[in-house]
């Protein structure tokens, strides 16, 4: 079944010899007075939607949807809300999906973009992602995206190229082996043992747990590991949404300057490509290198295989070095407790 990308009608699907010739459009609604056991199954409708429809709480993805344009209004998602007017919708980043203890994983808050997005996207960071409130994307000019706390603006995102050279990848038993050096397991916690990405104290199914280390490819230094996606990540037809695909390359760029004692400590941007869909269940190698750096801007490469070599995912992302603490004054008291 397909939807009309002006009206939000649903087109029935038809036999392929029949494609050519027509459509056969039938329009419904359900009440529950009529069909008081009915229950929908998915949403998808565009701007001239009706607001007296009752939203659904997990509508499916209108991307998965065949022979489907993509809409210009798109039903909420992720612990969304019904939307205020002029906002395309509502939703809130739950504290699992944590980077940083308070804040949004940076990789998971692009990835929102990028399902609601198709082909290559740039992502700009500007603002840590507050969580479990409610916040605002809205589509703006050109084709852009943009998230918004109230009046802040927390990130935007825009259509993009990806311009990357991606270095061959280890083999899976390689990038297996290479996890023992992962910055994600350094003394029994990690560098940062609860992030979504990353976080070696989050429980298999409630996080990603990619956790990558130090290895050699032809030459090409890297870091790379394993990946396996558990069901419950994916959709009704098995596939890993972009959203955990795009989160799935974040930490990874980080960790290959990590790895050689280089401080980088916040994602500011992120340009994301997707060339093939990647099935749950599966084994995946992560892999992420660096490209370069200008002043505290470090930049990275990165990317996800299926475990054959076959390039499923790839992103450039720009990094923020993190300043070493300056040690308090010789003369100040160290007893001081801090306020705030």
């Amino acid at each position: 079944m397909a939807f009309c990308g002006d009206c939000g009608t649903n087109l029935c699907s038809m036999p392929a010899d029949a494609r050519e010739g027509g459509a056969f459009v039938s329009v419904r609604v359900a009440t529950s007075v009529g069909f008081p056991r009915l229950r929908p199954s998915a949403e998808v409708f565009c701007d001239g939607r009706l607001g007296w429809l009752p939203e659904l709480p997990e509508p499916l993805h209108f991307a998965r949807m065949p022979w489907a344009r993509r809409p210009a209004f798109t039903s909420r998602a992720h612990g969304g809300r019904q939307p205020a007017s002029g906002i395309l919708m509502e939703i809130q980043i739950e504290k699992r999906f944590a980077g940083p203890p308070r804040m949004g994983h940076g990789g998971y808050v692009s990835g929102l973009f990028a399902d609601r997005m198709g082909g290559t996207i740039e992502v700009t960071l500007r603002k840590p992602t507050p969580l479990d409130q409610p916040l605002q994307m809205n589509a703006v000019d050109g084709g852009r995206f943009a998230l918004q706390d109230g009046e802040t603006l927390i990130a935007d995102a825009r259509p993009a190229t990806l311009d990357l050279q991606v270095p061959p990848a280890p083999n899976l038993a390689q990038a297996k082996e290479a996890e023992a050096g992962s910055p994600s397991l350094v003394e029994g916690r990690g560098a940062h043992p609860i992030c979504f990405g990353c976080g070696s104290q989050r429980a298999v199914g409630d996080a990603l747990r990619i956790f990558v280390g130090p290895c050699e490819v032809e030459g090409h230094a890297m870091v790379a590991g394993g990946f396996h996606p558990v069901a419950g990540f994916g959709e009704a037809d098995g596939l890993l949404p972009r959203r955990y695909v795009l989160a799935a390359l974040d930490c990874p760029g980080a960790f290959a300057f990590i790895v050689d004692r280089q401080r980088a400590g916040l994602l500011g941007r992120i340009v994301f490509e997707q060339y093939r869909p990647v099935p749950v269940e599966r084994d995946y190698i992560v892999t992420a290198w660096q490209i370069g750096r200008d002043g505290r801007k470090l930049f990275a490469g990165s990317a996800l295989f299926e475990a054959d070599g076959q390039l499923c995912a790839a992103a450039r992302a720009t990094w923020f070095e993190m300043t070493p603490r300056r040690p308090p004054p010789s003369n100040a008291p160290s007893s001081t407790p801090a306020t705030k």
